[in-house]
């Protein structure tokens, strides 16, 4: 028997000023805007920063019809964005990598072109 899913439609949430306000913060002091400063605007979203390492590699977003009330709901997030984090830390490691040898491919190339003009 095949599983049939319901369609989950897209998102259309939009971000408005504060919440990307919001959401620089949390990703430049890669903490959780609960930890926040009071001079910071409410958001209408929880913006948990993907941090691995000291490093934020970006912001997980959510919008939620009621913010979690329990810790586990809050922790599981947490645990998601930190997972998130890991998968985004990775492909951009090998994004630079295979830039890396993109590169080193070219100058092999521009070198032994080099060395053939001189024969």
């Amino acid at each position: 028997m095949k599983a049939v899913f319901p369609a989950i439609r897209a998102s259309t949430f939009a971000p408005s000023s504060k919440d990307e306000s919001v959401a620089v913060w949390a990703f430049q002091k890669n903490r959780a805007p609960e930890d926040r400063p009071r001079r910071l605007p409410d958001a209408d979203a929880l913006h948990i920063p993907l941090v691995t390492g000291d490093r934020a590699e970006g912001v997980l977003t959510v919008r939620l019809a009621n913010p979690p009330t329990r810790s586990e709901q809050r922790e599981l997030l947490d645990a998601f964005a930190a997972q998130l984090a890991l998968f985004v830390n990775k492909e951009r490691a090998l994004e630079e990598s295979r830039a890396a040898q993109v590169a080193a491919s070219i100058a092999e190339t521009a070198e032994n072109a080099f060395r053939f003009c001189l024969a």
